[in-house]
């Protein structure tokens, strides 16, 4: 697969979103403290999140009678960030670790630090088998997903611990754009919706190409993740507090 650098300003009014489970594990990395020079969350920052957090689509994030939403959606809006490059992996790693340690490290210098390592192309792409190393680094362990044998009930395993969960997808399919089939993008899923049957309705992810999170019914994001090998990464550990 392709590094995950899908760049994709055109805003589309719609989008919909099914099913991930396996075992490939990455070794736990030594946490390693907070950059020091890290910034602060800003007033400007902490009003972008509170709008976030108080104004994602109601209608959108609301169980009805018969479902229920694993995950927590409407949390971690405000720790959605916009990507201005082809930078996707590292932004999702950018807003769940401000998530953890209350610092936003900015995606400029995640984006250095991750090409300096090796772990992405010139244009910013993260290279799938690197997506996490970012977390670990910065003291947030990973487990990973690379074989493809993922499915919805994993993602749903590791939301209901508190866990954060990163998905390779194929952005056109995602989408439903044919322009964009075969571009991959990674986005942070935030949380599912199960019906009353125990099956997946639909999947809530913060998506770097849109500056609101967005929702997507369960098959849609499903044969956009199977088009994108169902990678997946999640935290280890649940954000403090969470």
């Amino acid at each position: 697969m392709c590094a995950f650098e899908t760049d994709y300003p055109k805003r589309l009014e719609e989008a919909t979103t099914e099913e991930v489970n396996l075992e490939h594990k990455l070794e736990r990395a030594q946490p390693a403290e907070p950059s020091e020079n890290a910034p602060g969350l800003s007033p400007e920052r902490q009003a972008t999140m509170e709008k976030r957090f108080q104004g994602i689509e109601q209608g959108d994030q609301r169980e009805t009678p018969e479902s229920h939403i694993v995950g927590t959606p409407e949390r971690d809006a405000r720790y959605l960030h916009e990507q201005t490059g082809e930078t996707c992996a590292t932004v999702a790693q950018e807003g769940i670790l401000e998530k953890h340690a209350g610092v936003d490290h900015g995606e400029k210098a995640l984006a250095q630090e991750a090409h300096e390592n090796g772990w992405t192309d010139k244009s910013g792409g993260t290279f799938p088998d690197h997506v996490g190393d970012l977390l670990d680094k910065h003291g947030v362990p990973t487990q990973r997903w690379l074989d493809g044998s993922a499915d919805l009930n994993a993602v749903r395993n590791e939301l209901a611990q508190g866990h954060d969960v990163i998905a390779g997808v194929d952005a056109g399919e995602l989408y439903r754009d044919a322009d964009k089939v075969g571009a991959g993008h990674a986005v942070w899923v935030t949380g599912v919706e199960v019906g009353p049957d125990g099956q997946a309705t639909r999947v809530f992810v913060n998506d770097s190409n849109f500056p609101e999170p967005q929702v997507h019914d369960a098959r849609t994001f499903q044969k956009a993740w199977d088009a994108g090998d169902r990678l997946m990464v999640a935290t280890r550990q649940a954000a403090p507090n969470a």
